[in-house]
């Protein structure tokens, strides 16, 4: 009995993909829940366990047979051909083919391009590398072409290190890696719907790049510019960019757990392109030219980029503005109208956002950080848009900082900070709750801005104030109280020596620093600058900042009546142990002090009875595989393929995949016996569908061809004297459609007499009006004649324009120079309304140009270049006061001029410090374009009435002290920059906004 191959088609629900407006069509949508999730392998042509290859002739054999299964049982190189230009043919993968890998060292080599010719193609469990490089001067060939197709890449590794360090000999690229192309290899079909979708990635999984649209380039590429889908997870690592800009509909999906960092941080796009980050975080991201960026369950997002298009903030994620500082959205935000799946919106904390759509939904705003909320500036407008297109709820501040005393209100499309912090409070005790008593200083070498050198080496710390309440995590990061200038690291000896020879001594100091990690609250981790030195040394934990610069060891000794803890950490440089005491040999007992687990490691601790103690780092044990046994299906239940997982940690290794239940099988004594019917008809131009069912009720179905145009011939018909002729043409005798057009043919007219040729003399029996069409006549002497319409001449306008001023109302009419007919007398509106953009900017090193909307008394817009002309001033940087010219042209007349500001940028109030009978002011040095700095302190927290005083700062100065106070009095204080400027030849002074209030209260 000869064995059914049995087709298994998973059909997919379309998913309807609306964001922002932008829908994918209909033949994207279907294929978009399937490649989310990674796809599962929708056909099996095989009917049985599949073809398994170990060398190159037995895979292309196996492609060339049309194989839907081919397992590599070895590592086997492909890619021979080669074009008439030198150039390497690609490998053609057929449709619904299947690559798997059956050992852990499966691997496929290409020196060619690879090339899908359908959709369904996957490759899973194996190494998928490119070995051609440019060495001795070859052109690399390291493409796979999706060809307009939908490919699947489950758990491929396609890093391969490059020949560099080897000479020309072995190429001069560092690593090989592949890009991924949408379209085709030069002269071949491609489809229109790409779609690459990348899950089960290691850190090997590596592209150079993934362009899902492109153009032919220089080595003639088909192009693509059809629909494409890319599904990437986070560890999928793209060197250089992704690319959808040319795509007519594209959709990016990165997916991944919460805090899991994604790979592919360069993305371009164009206005239909849609960027989902699903759980996956992205830090310093380009996204230049996105449609819509979605960022949604707690996914995380930091954006170099200052203008994204449209963005959807949902389900606890964050989009951080942090290293930008004036951003826009030119489209819509979208926030959380639930308010436990609100996100959070984070701007620099000198920083605007400006919305340029509509905002919708609820987002927690704040500076600095998703973790910790940071500083607010306090009569700060942060974010802008349409005075119609926002409202109070759209921004929430962080409970914390209402806790704090701030207030967000809205006001016309402006969000701004008011308020004062509570907070006053001082520090009462520090509680050093665990420390390291030795370092290796090689381990701990400081690192990129916010790497922490080493994980296990760190100050579990508390701080208290005079209540006795503990300071929170957030508040010691935003007040700093780790930073060197309140923690002083000193020479132990020196520290507790009472001889005054040391007193002078200036190489007291230790060039290790403390870090605090948003990620682990309460650890302070140690890091060492180049000029750390081996030894003990003592950490001093002080209770204020300290104002000035300590230099000798006389000045570290003053301090102590402000130090509130010590901890003493012996530092060394080289496998030494520190010296034993006299008679006293180390012994040491060890204990495991962190279990290593599958993919950490944990860490030995080595301790002696005399206290001396190290440790050492215990190895990752690394997963140990269980087999998970597949499942055969039966006649109503699903199969499951073998798959694996850890049986120490649990996680999967390898996912078990569905097979399908296998149908009522044949009875006993029954053959099937299968009736065909059509149940779909083919037409001209789409295949049908033929179902074979058999009477137990087992049934397939085939793909009926298209049948194509059957074609039928038009005749040619001959003109005659009187009546057009026609071409010959073609038509389908079953659609209709019409193949090859038939075209006219002039009628012959009369033929002439023997020996008279016609000589017509034309003559216009009826001229045309603008409106109306005329007629000549052509006559010949034998009286032999025939007329030609002539078009109507369509009337001819001419605008007369008696232009409008900025005091009076023209007019324009519309007059035809051929007949004097008046089509239209129109009012030329007087612009009567200028509003501009903003005059009033802050200094950030960027050329300032405000815009203008001018509208007429009916409330219409004037348009630049035809109604008016906009000239800017040279500059516009620096701080100073510009004047703009606008002048009107077209159907206006005259001229305005107005005025703008560049004001100095704000200052940083870093820390109060209570004196005797006065307050020490620190803040941070301005390096922008500043004359000086203004200090205003009051008693009266509105700074009104007779205890607000002003004084003035140099522009070098980054402290003052402010004394002759009241004694327990409270005293707010602010501080503000100037910049003297020349307007008219006249001195002007610019003030910078006030910076947030802080309050110290003056000692005795």
């Amino acid at each position: 009995m000869k064995r059914k191959i049995r087709r298994c088609v998973s059909v997919l629900a379309a998913a309807a993909v609306l964001i922002s407006g932008i829908q994918a069509p209909a033949s994207v949508q279907a294929q978009v829940k399937e490649q989310q999730t990674g796809g599962s392998r929708d056909v099996r042509l095989s009917g049985d366990n599949g073809t398994t290859v170990t060398t190159s002739e037995d895979f292309m054999n196996a492609l060339q047979q049309g194989k839907s299964l081919i397992i590599v049982a070895n590592q086997i190189t492909i890619g021979e051909a080669v074009e008439s230009d030198k150039r390497m043919s690609p490998i053609m993968i057929p449709k619904n083919t299947v690559i798997q890998g059956s050992t852990p060292t499966s691997a496929i080599c290409s020196r060619s391009p690879i090339q899908l010719e359908g959709d369904g193609v996957r490759f899973e469990n194996i190494e998928l590398t490119f070995e051609s490089s440019d060495a001795l001067g070859s052109v690399p060939h390291r493409e796979i072409f999706l060809a307009g197709h939908s490919l699947i890449l489950d758990h491929v590794n396609t890093y391969l290190e490059g020949g560099a360090g080897l000479g020309g000999f072995g190429g001069t690229e560092e690593e090989l890696l592949p890009t991924v192309y949408a379209g085709g290899f030069s002269n071949t079909a491609i489809g229109g719907q790409a779609s690459l979708t990348v899950t089960n990635s290691s850190d090997k999984t590596i592209f150079q790049a993934i362009y899902m649209g492109h153009n032919e380039e220089n080595d003639n590429k088909v192009p693509y510019r059809g629909n494409a889908v890319l599904n990437l997870d986070a560890k999928a690592t793209v060197r250089d960019v992704v690319d959808t800009s040319l795509s007519s509909w594209a959709e990016i999906n990165m997916n991944g757990s919460e805090n899991q960092y994604a790979n592919a941080k360069k993305i371009y796009g164009n206005t239909n392109t849609v960027l989902t980050l699903n759980g996956v975080s992205i830090e310093n991201a380009v996204a230049e030219g996105v449609g819509s960026i979605v960022l949604k369950n707690k996914a995380f997002m930091s954006t170099v980029t200052e203008q994204l298009q449209n963005v959807t903030l949902i389900s606890g994620s964050c989009l951080d503005f942090n290293s930008v500082t004036d951003v826009q959205i030119a489209g819509n935000f979208a926030g959380e109208a639930n308010q436990a799946e609100r996100g959070i919106l984070v701007l620099n904390p000198q920083g605007t956002l400006t919305i340029g759509g509509d905002v919708t939904g609820t987002t927690q705003f704040q500076t600095k950080s998703r973790w910790f909320p940071g500083l607010l500036l306090t009569d700060k407008v942060y974010i802008l848009t349409g005075a119609d297109k926002g409202s109070l709820q759209d921004f929430v501040l962080a409970q914390k900082k209402i806790d704090e005393g701030y207030e967000l209100i809205y006001e016309a499309g402006q969000w701004k900070v008011c308020g004062e912090p509570v907070d006053s409070r001082e520090i009462g005790r520090i509680n050093i709750l665990s420390a390291p008593s030795k370092v290796d200083l090689r381990k701990i070498v400081e690192k990129e801005e916010g790497v922490i050198p080493d994980e296990n080496v760190f100050f579990e710390i508390k701080w208290y104030d005079e209540n006795d309440n503990v300071f929170s995590d957030e508040d010691v990061i935003e007040y700093m109280f780790y930073e060197m200038d309140q923690v002083i690291r000193v020479r132990t000896d020196y520290w507790e020596s009472d001889s005054e020879d040391i007193l002078d001594e200036t190489d007291w100091s230790q060039d290790v620093t403390l870090m605090a990690s948003e990620e682990h609250p309460g650890k302070y981790y140690l890091q060492a600058s180049d000029g750390a030195k081996p030894g003990e040394y003592t950490f001093l934990f002080c209770s204020e900042y300290i104002e000035h610069d300590l230099h000798t060891m006389a000045e570290v000794k003053a301090l102590k009546d402000i130090v509130k803890a010590e901890e003493k950490v012996f530092f060394y440089d080289q496998d030494l142990q520190e010296p034993e005491e006299p008679g006293h040999k180390h012994e040491y007992q060890s204990a495991v002090t962190k279990e290593a687990t599958c993919t950490e490691a944990g860490i030995r601790t080595y301790t002696c009875s005399c206290g001396d103690q190290y440790t050492e780092e215990i190895d990752a044990a690394g997963h140990q595989e269980v087999k998970d046994p597949a499942v055969e299906p039966t006649e109503t239940t699903e199969g499951k393929t073998e798959g694996s997982h850890c049986g120490v940690c649990g996680e999967v290794l390898k996912a078990q995949e569905s097979i399908p239940a296998l149908g009522k099988p044949e009875e006993p004594g029954h053959r099937h016996t299968y009736q065909s019917a059509v149940t779909k008809e083919a037409t001209c131009t789409e295949a049908g569908i033929r179902t074979y069912t058999c009477s137990c009720g087992d049934q397939y179905t085939e793909e009926i061809d298209a049948a194509g145009h059957q074609e039928v011939k038009d005749p040619a018909v001959e003109p005659t004297e009187t009546t057009e002729g026609k071409t010959e043409g073609s038509h389908c005798g079953v659609c209709g459609e019409v193949l090859k057009a038939q075209e006219s043919i002039p009628a012959l007219g009369k033929p002439e007499e023997p020996g008279h040729k016609h000589t017509y003399e034309s003559t216009v029996k009826k001229k045309p009006t603008c409106i109306e069409p005329g007629v000549k006549i052509f006559i010949c002497s034998c009286g032999e004649k025939y007329t030609e319409e002539i078009s109507a001449l369509n009337h001819r306008y001419m605008e007369k324009c008696i232009p409008a001023t900025m005091k009076a109302d023209g007019k324009l009419q519309q007059i035809c120079s051929i007949c004097s007919d008046i089509k239209s007398e129109t009012v030329i509106e007087s612009p009567r309304k200028i509003t501009w953009s903003q005059t009033d900017f802050t200094y950030d090193g960027k050329t300032k140009a405000p815009t203008v909307i001018i509208k007429d008394r009916k409330d219409r817009r004037l348009i630049s270049g035809r109604d008016y002309q906009i000239n800017y001033p040279a500059g516009r940087k620096k701080p100073g006061i510009y004047t703009v010219v606008l002048k009107f042209c077209g159907n206006y007349s005259g001229s305005v001029m107005e005025t703008f500001m560049i004001r100095p940028q704000a200052a940083f109030l870093k820390k109060i410090a209570a004196k005797s009978r006065g307050i020490q002011v620190k803040w941070k040095k301005q390096e922008t374009p500043i004359d000086g700095y203004q200090i205003q302190y009051s008693t009266n927290k509105d700074f009104k009435g007779r205890t607000a005083k002003i004084t003035a700062v140099p522009k070098n100065a980054s402290a003052k002290k402010i004394l002759n106070l009241k004694a327990k009095k409270k005293y707010y204080v602010r501080i503000r920059t100037y910049k003297d400027v020349k307007v008219n030849g006249k001195n002007r002074t610019l003030y910078s906004d006030w910076s947030g209030r802080k309050t110290a209260v003056a000692k005795k």
